[in-house]
């Protein structure tokens, strides 16, 4: 049978409704909308209108995707220089705009060599161009027009870590943080990099002296 039917007045085919005293409410089945697009509502995290960004949710998932990296090399990173390059693999396939909204919730690090250093923290999308590079042990200098697209026109985030932050446990350093920032809506990957913002040498002797853990809900 045909999925969708002409109805003439005075005839035509049965309506699903609940009667409530007397009064026919008619059940639906409820399906996203957003101009020239198509898709199930299973796959959507919202209903989108078609109003200027607005959207009704309903019953919106929250899910947790977590993530962990092992970002050091054998060597000595100055102040100003990528800890581990970049991470490529922070989000596991792409994040589109009719999905809901990304967010960082945390930051986890820990520093096996109990330096804990002020770092820089960055997460963003490889939507438009110019794009950031980071390379593991190079100084990290983007050009203005790499940060405008990176943290001004795709809602990257940033969050620095102060010496301070850093609890010491035995040997190691931990921190984490609260983020709470939404990304940019769309990407094809999603990337990290950790920055040296010391002042000073941080010394690695192995692939897992700094870990990074990045924990993201879905909207």
């Amino acid at each position: 049978m045909a999925d969708n039917i002409e109805i003439t007045p005075g005839t035509g085919a049965t309506v699903a409704t609940e009667d409530v005293s007397g009064v026919h409410h008619q059940q639906v089945l409820l399906e996203a909308y957003q101009p020239d697009f198509s898709d199930d509502i299973q796959r959507l995290m919202c209903l989108y209108a078609d109003d200027g960004g607005a959207a009704l949710q309903v019953a919106p998932r929250r899910m947790l995707y977590k993530s962990t990296h092992n970002l050091t090399t054998a060597q000595t990173y100055p102040d100003g220089d990528c800890i581990g390059g970049e991470v490529s693999n922070v989000f596991a396939g792409s994040f589109e705009s009719n999905q809901g909204h990304l967010m960082v919730e945390t930051i986890t690090l820990l520093d096996r060599t109990g330096t804990g250093p002020d770092l820089d923290v960055l997460v963003y999308g490889d939507a438009g161009s110019p794009t950031l590079t980071a390379t593991d042990g190079g100084a990290f200098a983007p050009t203005a027009a790499e940060i405008a697209t990176a943290f001004v026109t795709n809602k990257g985030v940033i969050e620095r870590i102060p010496d301070t932050a850093w609890l010491t446990m035995g040997s190691a350093k931990l921190v984490q943080v609260h983020v709470g920032r939404p990304l940019s809506n769309w990407f094809s990957t999603l990337r990290a990099a950790v920055v040296n913002r010391s002042g000073s040498n941080y010394v690695a002797a192995g692939t897992t002296d700094l870990q990074l853990g990045i924990d993201l809900y879905a909207l």
